[in-house]
């Protein structure tokens, strides 16, 4: 309800639309009714669902509607109202067409409250919508300074220019007066139950006239907030006699401290003073008892302030209580570890931490009152958890020392690879030059032990006596069975006298191929030396260096050396 100027008393309802009462005597009024009619859009409301009514200082009249958005009602006094229709504008949130409440702020922003987050609009000059901005405010994860809550309930701007925000789950957000509401980078301050207010829930909000309070009502009971102080008067169950169920409905304060409050079944007259609690004691918290690794409670003196766990002891319970011995069903606790968060209990008197690190805690536990006020009671306990050896510093070097001996094992040990896989390369490229001097031997009729062979012989350094002979022998059998195509790895075991086994370990060890691929490279070596520094036909060449087969040789020299016998020749040859 709301009355403009002329003294128009004006109703919104829903489903019915818009109401307009017009005073024709004292006691009568002429009723018009605005409904939403899709074929007279600028001359009826976007929707049927009036949630709130305000004014501006032009005499422009402001519709929330829960299914269309804002409207506007220009000349709302005459007999034909235009009705302009914010939500039909390109930039209008289409996430905020559920409004429930409105406010105005100076002469130049609408604020509203939405389903969607908190709306805020520029006022237009006059007629000219078409400039008309918008900017919806809603809840950033992880950014504290964000609307906490998207639900918005109610808006309730007060005489120092802050702007009070009640919310569906998130308590009570502020916007400092300092701070432009239509600005992307508005900072919102919360009351919530994380701040130590009784509820998460804020269904509606009024000044309450003494200082800078204000009444919040929540769905099951009311609290008077001092925004500079943080600190709370709250009206629970215990004030009432019985459970509440308030409605979103706006308090109405008649006056001498008595407020008109919505039930969702009517409503309720009281008077909210509450000077007699200031007389009231303050109950002190003691802690009861504890329970460790799943032990039977166990009793603990009042002026215990310190526990220690034994390193096998990491669950702990604490339960406490507040020695009030009125309302006690309606105390509520919280707890903080180590200046934190305060946390809150509910009426729970207890709580329990697991798998608890070594180290030194603080465990700090306050109540409230039986009306929901948190007092200055707060109880601190000390918990000692003692570490096991393998936590303990002296453990943490062990740690270290057995990382940096792993680190320096697994390098040495790669570089110990390496090393041995570049000494192997080098010994197989060694042998494969001897296997080539005696190519050039055997083309210019040299001796195999003539002074050019001797002078390609493979530096033996690293190589034992037993190891120097057996390769010794490997390098006989080479040479006299290079040309034999029917030369196998069982004639080469036999020659160099050791097993079929004994022959490929040692071969792998050595030059890092096995028998068979020695031959092989050995055969393709020659062959290629074959190729570059002479003109012989590359059929004889295969079969010389123990191919049968000239397709199979083109095969296995094109895959050691990546090109075929005739492009070999054609590169390497030696004029």
């Amino acid at each position: 309800m709301s009355a403009d100027p002329q003294g128009n008393m004006w109703f919104g309802s829903k489903p019915d639309g818009l109401f307009r009462l017009t005073p024709q005597s004292a006691d009568a009024y002429s009723v018009t009714n605005f409904r939403h009619d899709p074929a007279k859009p600028g001359l009826t409301p976007a929707a049927n669902d009036i949630y709130d009514i305000i004014f501006d200082r032009q005499g422009r009249m402001w519709l929330a509607t829960m299914r269309k958005g804002i409207d506007c009602v220009l000349n709302p006094t005459s007999v034909a109202p235009e009705f302009i229709h914010l939500g039909q504008f390109a930039d209008y949130p289409q996430n905020a067409v559920r409004v429930r409440r409105l406010a105005i702020i100076g002469d130049s922003l609408i604020t509203a409250a939405t389903t969607g987050g908190f709306l805020t609009v520029g006022l237009p000059a006059e007629k000219r919508f078409d400039r008309t901005s918008f900017r919806l405010h809603v809840s950033r994860p992880g950014d504290d300074s964000s609307l906490g809550n998207i639900a918005v309930m109610n808006i309730l701007p007060d005489a120092k220019g802050r702007l009070f925000i009640a919310t569906e789950s998130d308590g009570v957000n502020m916007l400092p007066p300092e701070i432009s509401a239509d600005s992307d980078s508005a900072r919102f301050v919360h009351f919530d139950t994380r701040t130590g207010m009784p509820v998460d829930v804020a269904l509606s909000l009024a000044p309450t006239g003494s200082a800078d309070d204000i009444l919040v009502v929540s769905n099951k009971m009311i609290y008077i907030l001092d925004p500079l102080s943080g600190r709370t008067v709250t009206y629970p169950a215990s004030f009432w006699h019985r459970h509440m169920h308030f409605s979103e409905a706006a308090p109405l304060r008649l006056g001498d401290n008595r407020w008109l409050l919505g039930l969702e079944d009517g409503a309720i007259s009281v008077n909210l003073d509450r000077a007699d609690t200031a007389l009231r004691p303050v109950p002190p918290v003691i802690f009861t008892s504890v329970a460790l690794q799943n032990r039977p409670d166990s009793l603990i003196s009042a002026r215990t302030d310190s526990i220690i766990l034994s390193p096998d002891e990491r669950n702990i319970t604490i339960n406490f209580a507040a020695l009030d011995y009125g309302s006690t069903e309606d105390l509520q606790y919280q707890f903080s570890m180590d200046d934190s968060d305060w946390n809150n209990l509910g009426t729970n008197r207890s709580v329990t931490f697991l798998d608890m690190d070594p180290g030194e805690y603080r465990l700090h536990v306050r109540s409230s009152d039986s009306s929901g006020n948190w007092l200055d009671n707060t109880r601190t306990l000390t918990l000692i958890v003692t570490p096991t050896f393998w936590e303990t510093p002296a453990a943490y070097v062990l740690y270290i020392l057995a990382i940096l001996l792993i680190i320096v094992s697994v390098t040495w040990t790669i570089v110990y690879i390496r090393r041995m896989k570049r000494k192997q390369k080098e010994l197989l490229a060694a042998y494969l030059r001897l296997v080539d001097s005696h190519t050039e031997s055997a083309e210019l009729s040299t001796p195999p032990d003539s002074a050019p062979q001797q002078q390609q012989q493979p530096s033996t350094a690293t190589l034992s006596p037993a190891d120097e002979a057996f390769m010794g022998r490997v390098m006989d059998f080479i040479n006299q069975n290079l040309g034999n195509p029917d030369a196998g790895i069982d004639d080469m075991a036999a020659a160099t006298a050791t097993s079929r086994s004994s022959l490929n370990r040692k071969m792998k060890s050595l030059l890092g191929v096995t028998p068979a691929d020695f031959l092989k490279e050995s055969r393709i070596s020659r062959a290629a030396t074959l190729l570059s520094e002479t003109d012989r036909p590359i059929k004889e060449i295969a079969l010389d260096c123990g191919f049968s087969d000239l397709n199979y040789f083109g095969k296995c020299f094109k895959a050691a050396r990546k090109t075929s016998p005739t492009a070999y020749r054609r590169e390497h040859r030696t004029e």
